[in-house]
């Protein structure tokens, strides 16, 4: 099996990273980086630059609780014996702690706690790791382990962009444990028949390939590295003429946007200059469709959709309705990305609605 290694080519891209970053960003970190990004900008730059997503979707408190033993979300019904049955995607939150925490502690040198219990959420995960790299008992093994690896994936990558040695223990715990996890997306015979479970949601090609090519980027995998490649492609080859991502052979506003969000993380460490014009095309069509469905209040019209504001419901039983912290997060990279001002004002809206302050990630 490939794994090729490209260090020499990270460590161009780092040098680059480093003469943009000191350029883009000043030192009180308010200077606005230049838009549409370089592509050698990373994840972390992009965080650190951005007021709407520290003020609305990077706040401590509005994170959805964990137990001691570090379940989250609906894994926590399951500890306590209320369901019988756990998804490793509920851990994915611990991504998206280390995300909030890792730019509070660059913009304030505190991480307020977050990241010690994103640790004990991954230990709870990893606890249950095959030595396959899946995570047998998992009631939805392949979707749900996509979303938990591309998660963690991001949590891994700002801490190796940060270069904050006290967080680095984390890479060293996870990696080695995630990158086998990423062979097991790829190669498994459970892989195999998720991948045919998933053709008729678009947005799942970016969740993988964002999966994927950061784990590939993390450990300079070039066999992960080509595989993401292909995913992305995928989803791109499934757009419509006019640029849109059916979902369930018609639109969804949310689970498109998801999949605008996660393409645009991807962008960020994918090798190949097309698929990166491709997906800021995708990008800009995805979030110019959303963006007329969302009201002067910040609500999103979800009527028509084809997953959302049905009969469609979350793990936990609630149905599933427009993910708002997604869409403002979306609408942000959407700024980074294309260079649309714009979206930055329909992020703000999306945020006046409040909805994301009571349905965090």
């Amino acid at each position: 099996m490939k794994r090729v290694l490209w260090r020499g080519a990270e460590s161009v891209l780092l040098l680059s990273v480093i003469a943009g970053f000191l350029s883009c960003v000043s030192a009180d970190k308010k200077t606005a980086l230049a838009v549409p990004v370089p592509d050698t900008v990373r994840l972390l730059d992009v965080l650190c630059d951005c007021r709407i997503l520290q003020e609305e979707i990077f706040v401590p408190d509005r994170f959805q609780p964990v137990s001691e033993t570090g379940a989250a979300g609906a894994n926590l019904k399951y500890e306590r014996g209320e369901r019988d049955r756990w998804y490793i995607e509920e851990q994915r939150i611990a991504g998206d702690r280390i995300e909030a925490g890792i730019v509070h502690r660059m913009l304030d040198g505190d991480d307020k706690g977050l990241i010690d219990r994103a640790v004990r959420e991954l230990d709870w995960a990893f606890s249950r790791q095959g030595e396959d790299g899946g995570f047998p008992g998992c009631a939805d093994p392949f979707h749900s382990t996509e979303i938990f690896a591309g998660s963690v994936a991001r949590g891994l990558l700002l801490i190796r962009q940060s270069e904050l040695p006290e967080y680095q223990y984390i890479v060293d715990r996870y990696l080695d444990r995630l990158h086998k996890t990423g062979y097991w997306l790829v190669d498994s015979d459970i892989a195999r028949e998720g991948k045919k479970t998933n053709q008729p949601y678009t947005h799942r090609k970016h969740i993988i390939s964002e999966a994927l090519g950061t784990i590939a980027w993390l450990t300079g995998d070039e066999y992960l590295s080509d595989a993401a490649l292909a995913y992305s492609r995928e989803g791109l080859d499934l757009m419509t003429p006019d640029g849109l991502s059916p979902e369930l052979g018609g639109l969804d506003a949310s689970y498109m946007d998801a999949g605008a969000m996660m393409a645009m993380r991807y962008r960020l460490v994918c090798p190949d200059r097309e698929t990166r014009d491709r997906i800021a095309y995708m990008a800009g069509r995805t979030l110019d469709y959303v963006s007329g469905r969302v009201d002067s209040e910040g609500n999103v019209d979800t009527r028509g959709d084809t997953r959302v504001g049905g009969t469609h419901v979350h793990r936990d039983g609630s149905p599933k309705r427009f993910n708002y912290s997604e869409g403002i997060t979306a609408f942000c990279l959407g700024y980074y990305t294309i260079g649309k001002p714009a979206y930055l004002d329909v992020a703000r809206n999306i945020a006046k609605s409040g909805v994301h302050r009571v349905y965090m990630k």
